[in-house]
């Protein structure tokens, strides 16, 4: 019996973006109308493709390492001159 194989993911909603990076869908939309994060409309739907998630992704922030000290300056109100 031949196992039918799932085509590769083309695509993903903005929704599951959200939730697979634990962020909420409004920052998701935001990084979309800013043009940070690529996507596609079909129909109803907004896609983004791996390939443009993974550019998005590649913007992001480290945080921690080399000298930042992320919590001390969250605690200061996210690095207004604290270290």
């Amino acid at each position: 019996m031949e196992q039918e194989t799932a085509p590769p993911r083309r695509g993903y909603r903005l929704r599951e973006i959200a939730g697979a990076y634990g962020i909420g869908l409004r920052t998701v939309q935001r990084a979309v109308a800013d043009g940070e994060l690529v996507a596609h409309r079909c129909g109803k739907v907004v896609l983004v493709t791996p390939a443009d998630l993974a550019a998005w992704e590649s913007t992001f922030q480290r945080v921690g390492g080399g000298g930042h000290h992320f919590f001390r300056q969250q605690a200061h109100g996210l690095g207004q001159g604290a270290t």
